[in-house]
């Protein structure tokens, strides 16, 4: 399952990857679902995928278990991410894997400053995507050419961001919740299941960051992959 699917780029990934799997995306946008089902018929994969509209606190709806559940992007921008992971998290057949992603705390501070600042200059016009994206566009415009949110702006985003509703996703979004590790830890022992791991594990591995220290790696090996103390 592609719960949260949006335009199908992730499902039609699964479908080819997995060519022996039945594949079921869900999604709450009937005009991104029919996106997604375009996409995957010029592709040749339409008769080995499925679309419902069908909202991911809802999954319980859905016949059987998933092997995978795929949720990318999605759970941060519901009212409730704990109830959310816990739906679908019940869909997960014995000894399936369930890949989450959600947005991180230090990976979007930028974003989050400016998303303040459209608020705030919104006033009580917030919730107006497009006068948000209007205002927004205004600011950038406005601020000096040495500012770091600008700066950011046309290094990572502006090539995507120069359509209306790709700028109104990040900055006038009235959804989201960003984690940092152990707000990220009670998401996921919420759902009940095991933590299996990060799916960049590289980037975790402190050899890579204090290695030429073996007292810190050592002091580190007392660690759990949460970073705090073992028991063991």
């Amino acid at each position: 399952m592609d719960a949260g699917c949006g335009s199908g780029v992730s499902t039609e990934y699964l479908v080819h990857l997995n060519p022996l799997a039945e594949v079921i995306g869900i999604d709450l946008s009937a005009g991104t679902l029919a996106v997604a089902q375009e996409r995957c018929q010029r592709s040749g994969v339409a008769d080995r995928v499925q679309f419902k509209q069908l909202s991911l606190f809802d999954a319980d709806q859905l016949p059987g278990e998933f092997d995978l559940i795929n949720s990318v992007g999605v759970l941060h921008h519901t009212a409730d991410p704990i109830r959310g992971i816990q739906a679908l998290a019940q869909k997960l057949a014995p000894g399936g894997i369930f890949h989450i992603f959600v947005y991180a705390e230090l990976g979007r501070w930028e974003i989050r400053l400016m998303q303040e600042a459209i608020a705030l200059l919104q006033s009580d016009r917030q919730g107006d995507y497009t006068h948000g994206v209007k205002v927004g566009r205004q600011i950038f415009a406005a601020l000096p050419e040495q500012n770091r949110l600008k700066q950011r702006e046309k290094e990572r985003w502006s090539i995507e961001n120069h359509r209306d509703e790709c700028f109104a996703d990040m900055y006038v979004h009235p959804q989201e919740i960003d984690y940092n590790i152990p707000t990220l830890k009670k998401l996921i022992e919420a759902s009940g299941l095991d933590f299996v791991g990060f799916s960049n594990p590289t980037v975790w591995q402190l050899e890579r960051l204090i290695g030429s220290n073996p007292e810190l790696i050592d002091r580190a090996s007392q660690l759990d992959e949460w970073g705090t103390l073992s028991p063991y």
